[in-house]
């Protein structure tokens, strides 16, 4: 399937199918595979019309009836997993030992850490070396704090066996590692060879799992592991088992408190002025500075997730900044943040750039009573109509060599990568009218008070115009849409007849985009934010006026910020019309954002960031605050 045809209909199950052309992969059983990791016991009216649609080609032949097992003894030896998810494991965790998913059963994380600052990192250091590189990656547990991150086992106690019995352990992936607690408090990797001893099985055993990766696609692992004992003793051998589900990704939402934000270090272009003032906004928050990044789009290189298991002491959590499709940006310095509990992987990275594969164009929706897990955001070019420009930030130095990737829609794998976290098929909004085309641009999920827990601020051009239009018709007409040096497009020429075409597509696109958000989240419009966009046309050829335009934000975009807490949004400074003495869109955005319960705080990011087309969201990145995602 091209996705350049990628419609707002089509859902994460035909792209993972369709998309990756796989060749076994029949869409009904993936569909019924997501609905079964994800807890639901039905689907939806659209993945039923989606399953009837793609039935054809495969085959529809019932399988055989599987036949009831005869009874069998019971196991000589027993073995257990945290399977009630209390951080323990205990006779309470001996039933559904056969039952594991993302809604219940044992869960083990994928270890992808650095928890004794084995991965440095260093400048010029090939990608595919600093990917290679974490806890995972040995088969030695690093310490205690990486013992922290295995799911523990227990072989129970079998004083009743004799001195003869043996047992073997025998797991079912190669993407799972098991380790033995050996008496002296060493760990060792269970191999064909492990060979369990009578006197361990009489006392007990403990034993550890990791994941060597992220679930990726849940056609060829849907993270599911199981362990196998096999215990023999006077001639006479049994099996027992136990399931495990590898814990999925959860993606941050702005609900979330703010912890650090990550930003270039000072030694790059316009970056010290523009941190000194952004720590000033941040207030206790902390800014981490990253030196070696050759862009300043963090936002876009790298989606910030997070993982947890039970553990003794409560949730074990782990951090994971996933690089995503920007090859070139000179990300490789993301793998500096790699360390205790924070690991570092990519879900895709190739030659080129693939702007709506950026973590600009993935945000989150908090959760739901439709959408338990939350859901992703993401921007899809829907518009053939409009002239695909150079899309990507721009300014200065900084573009980027797109070379043959995709610029309408997020890769294939990104989308399978989703669904194999457990996220229902995403929301889809069209950013066809916009240059670079992130839906950061066009949509801030804000904390509230309200029922859902959320509002929205978006971005509305149709709001815009009427703001300029009623200014000129006030007697402001000359006055400069950008109050900044050098700035000289008035009010009058941002509205000509030439931008009032171009704005009609945008504004009908946007109209359609809020009605969207506000249908999905179930939202109404005293819910709904509404920021004042004007755009300009960032073109590379001469003007052909019978073609229509992808556009950027004339002045900073409020819409781009960070939420610092719930009652302070940090907006990039506006500088919009100065009438008497205010800027017009500022004044706009306080006053509504009050009626919400915020106070703003405006950060000039105009020469760091708004210059390339980009704003605070885009050049920075966040560690939020992390909760269990199990139950």
């Amino acid at each position: 399937m091209n996705l350049r045809r990628f419609r707002a209909g089509t859902t994460l199950a035909a792209l993972a199918c369709s998309s990756l052309a796989l060749t076994a992969c029949n869409p009904v059983d993936y569909i019924n595979s997501v609905t079964t990791a994800t807890g639901s016991s039905t689907l939806s009216s659209e993945w039923k019309a989606l399953a009837d649609r793609l039935t054809s080609g495969f085959s529809s032949e019932s399988s055989p009836a599987t036949p009831k097992p005869a009874p069998t003894a019971p196991p000589l030896a027993t073995i257990v997993g945290d399977t009630n998810r209390d951080g323990h494991v205990t006779d309470a965790d001996l039933d559904n030992r056969d039952r594991a998913d993302l809604g219940a059963g044992a869960i083990f994380l994928a270890n992808l850490d650095d928890d004794a600052a084995r991965c440095t990192y260093e400048t010029g250091t090939p990608r595919a070396e600093l990917a290679a590189c974490n806890d995972a990656a040995d088969e030695v547990v690093n310490g205690d704090a990486d013992a922290l991150d295995l799911a523990r086992l227990q072989v129970k106690a079998a004083a009743e066996l004799t001195d003869g019995a043996t047992a073997s352990l025998d797991y079912d992936t190669d993407r799972a590692r098991i380790f033995l607690l050996q008496e002296d408090g060493n760990w060792t990797p269970v191999t064909a060879s492990t060979t369990l001893t009578a006197a361990q099985l009489r006392t007990g055993i403990t034993l550890g799992v990791e994941g060597l990766d992220v679930m990726r696609d849940r056609t060829t692992w849907d993270g599911r592991l199981t362990v196998t004992l096999t215990t023999t003793d006077n001639g006479s051998s049994t099996v027992d088992r136990v399931q495990l589900q590898q814990a999925p990704l959860r993606g941050h939402d702005h609900t979330e408190d703010l912890q650090t934000v990550l930003t270039l270090d000072d030694s790059f272009k316009d970056a010290a002025p523009f941190n000194a003032r952004l720590g000033e906004a941040l207030g206790d928050v902390e800014l981490r500075k990253l030196p070696g990044m050759e862009v300043q789009w963090i936002q876009d290189g790298s989606e910030v997730f997070h993982t947890s298991m039970p553990g003794e002491n409560g949730p074990h959590h782990m951090r994971m900044v996933m690089r995503v499709d920007r090859a070139e940006d000179g990300q490789n310095a993301m793998y500096q943040l790699r360390g205790p509990d924070i690991g570092v992987a990519e879900i895709n990275v190739k030659p080129g750039t693939s702007d709506p594969s950026a973590g600009g164009n993935l945000e989150f929706l908090p959760p739901t009573p439709t959408h338990p897990n939350g859901r992703a955001i993401i921007g899809v070019r829907q518009n053939p109509g409009l002239v695909a420009e150079d899309h990507g930030h721009a300014g200065d130095d900084h573009g980027h060599d797109h070379g043959a990737v995709d610029e309408n829609s997020p890769t294939a794998e990104q989308l399978a990568f989703l669904a194999a976290q457990g996220y229902d098929d995403p929301l889809i909004l069209d950013t066809s009218h916009l240059a670079v085309g992130h839906v950061d641009e066009i949509v801030h999920i804000l904390p509230a008070d309200n029922a859902a827990g959320f509002k929205l601020l978006v971005a509305d051009p149709g709001l815009g115009k009427k703001m300029l239009t009623d200014l000129i018709a006030e007697g402001h007409g000359d006055v400069q849409l950008v109050d900044y040096p050098n700035s000289t497009t008035t009010l009058t020429e941002a509205t000509d007849e030439m931008m009032q075409r171009q704005h009609a597509v945008a504004i009908e696109v946007s109209d359609r985009n809020i009605a969207t958000l506000k249908t999905a989240t179930g939202l109404g419009e005293q819910d709904v934010i509404r920021y004042p966009a004007w755009y300009r046309m960032d073109l590379h050829d001469a003007y052909d006026a019978t073609k229509i335009y992808p556009m950027a934000s004339f002045n900073p975009n409020a819409v781009n910020g960070i939420v610092r807490d719930r009652h302070t949004y940090l907006a990039p400074k506006t500088f919009g019309p100065n009438i008497n003495g205010a800027d017009a869109f500022a004044e706009h955005l306080k006053k509504e954002m009050a009626e919400a319960g915020y106070g703003v705080i405006f950060v000039d990011d105009y020469d760091y960031l708004h210059r390339g087309t980009g704003e605070l969201h885009c050049g920075t990145n966040q560690f939020r605050t992390m909760t269990p995602w199990y139950k």
